[in-house]
């Protein structure tokens, strides 16, 4: 009897294990632009809608110039909102100064459904690994998506 108990608790807890909670997403919207620098940075910007609604302005050095509408794709959506959680973005500093010359300005700006906004300004960018992992996402999404230009 206490071995039937404690397969069947196993399974119980194998089986919650199995569900994984889902991830309340507290984004409304993603605003990114990426500023020149001295050479051929991509310069450009992107507005991403909670609902995957997506505007790029690609002005100058992207693989297209012009502006363009998309819908971002759920898997790449809910990746980058990931990231943005994971990073716990409200924490991080606003400003990020590298001591070199000539580089790119990386502006995010996150808005959440509770009204408040976070903005992070990057020059260099010098900022945490996390935000790198979030710009190489948003970086990514301008060769990923079916773009329509406008």
């Amino acid at each position: 009897m206490k071995l039937f108990n404690l397969i069947a608790l196993l399974l119980l807890l194998g089986s919650c294990a199995l569900k994984k909670p889902e991830e309340k997403n507290n984004i409304q919207k993603v605003q990114f632009s990426a500023g020149a620098c001295f050479g051929t940075c991509p310069i450009f910007d992107m507005v991403i809608q909670e609902n995957g609604n997506a505007e790029f302005d690609a002005k100058n050095f992207n693989d297209v110039e012009g502006k363009f509408k998309a819908v971002i794709q759920k898997p790449q959506l809910v990746s980058l909102f990931k990231l943005i959680n994971e990073a716990k973005i409200t924490s991080l500093k606003d400003n990020y100064e590298a001591a070199i010359t000539c580089q790119s300005t990386y502006n995010l700006v996150v808005v959440f459904k509770d009204g408040k906004t976070k903005h992070i300004s990057d020059y260099g960018p010098s900022g945490p690994d996390e935000l790198g992992k979030i710009y190489g996402m948003l970086f990514s999404l301008r060769e990923t998506q079916d773009w329509q230009k406008q």
